[in-house]
């Protein structure tokens, strides 16, 4: 049914069907019934895909940011944060808990030098202040010892514990991230993996790990991401795909009279966590991140996996 739809002009579904129901070609093998299975099996044409999709209008954007409850910040405005280095596959992340909010961050490091570390320690501390939180302390292992002084020049204290020991606190984090990871790197069909995925399944794993309230958290009820970003998660919006499914995600083309590609093919990295609900994609065609409001769900074909591979 596929082969005989590109051979006749790639018709819409709706139109291949209507040929074959009034008998447009005589002693045609194929039925409506081998239509429908087909895309039973396949999902939708892939080339249609390609040389059909037009823009879609996004859906209106409503900010409903929550601000953080009075009596959580009343009480819990100074923060401390326990922090540390963990690798999966030889690739270093930094991981920041907070003692009383339970909020976790992860963020790759290009290399453990003290800029791409202090860095890291920027984008957090700019987070908390974002939402009215003072991050006061930051425990780490002897490892952070160098980082005394330039932390200090952003008013925070480094306790440093004693040799040979770790922040207990972060450590058992660190197990919990890792062990999410490798329960969703299981699910995925690929036998190896490139690195910006690995680096996104540690971000995807991060963000679900701070969507529900944890246990001694400051609230039964609010999230710690919901404390700390104002966003709540939305099924319609952040529930749609499951990590590493494979998708045709809609291109913007430069212009609309040229003969490129409307789709391109392309793994499912998690939702971006914002308000219009987009999805971070593997670009299969060019090996980056790119981040999208559509796309089209298909099966996964073995020359994905082999490519991914």
């Amino acid at each position: 049914a596929r082969e005989f739809q590109a051979v006749v002009g790639n018709p819409s579904t709706h139109d291949l069907k209507a040929i074959l129901s009034s008998n447009q070609i005589a002693n045609c093998p194929i039925s409506t019934e081998d239509v429908d299975r087909a895309e039973k099996i396949y999902g939708p044409s892939v080339l249609i895909l390609k040389g059909k999709t037009t823009r879609r209008t996004p859906e209106r954007v409503v900010s409903d940011y929550v601000l953080v409850p009075k009596q959580i910040l009343e009480h819990n405005s100074d923060v401390v944060l326990s922090g540390d280095i963990f690798f999966i596959n030889q690739l270093p992340f930094f991981v920041t808990i907070s003692d009383t909010i339970k909020f976790t961050t992860t963020e790759f490091l290009q290399s453990r030098k003290i800029a791409n570390i202090l860095a890291a320690f920027g984008h957090v501390k700019a987070i908390h202040d974002k939402r009215g939180f003072k991050i006061q302390e930051v425990r780490m292992d002897g490892e952070f010892a160098p980082l005394r002084h330039d932390l200090s020049t952003l008013s925070v204290h480094l306790n440093v514990t004693a040799a040979n020991e770790h922040v207990p606190q972060v450590e058992r984090q660190i197990r919990v991230l890792k062990e999410r990871v490798r329960a969703l790197r299981h699910s995925l069909p690929f036998d190896y993996i490139p690195n910006l995925l690995l680096v996104e399944l540690v971000y995807f794993s991060t963000m679900w790990l701070n969507a529900f309230p944890p246990k001694g958290g400051v609230s039964t009820n609010v999230s710690p991401r919901g404390i700390m970003t104002g966003v709540q998660f939305d099924y319609h919006k952040h529930c749609k795909l499951p990590f590493g499914s494979y998708v045709q995600a809609h291109e913007e083309p430069d212009r609309t009279n040229t003969q490129g590609a409307r789709t391109v093919g392309a793994i499912c990295l998690g939702p971006t966590g914002n308000l219009q609900g987009s999805y971070k994609f593997l670009n299969l065609r060019s090996g980056k991140l790119i981040t999208r409001r559509s796309w089209t769900p298909l099966p996964m074909p073995n020359e994905v996996i082999a490519r991914v591979n």
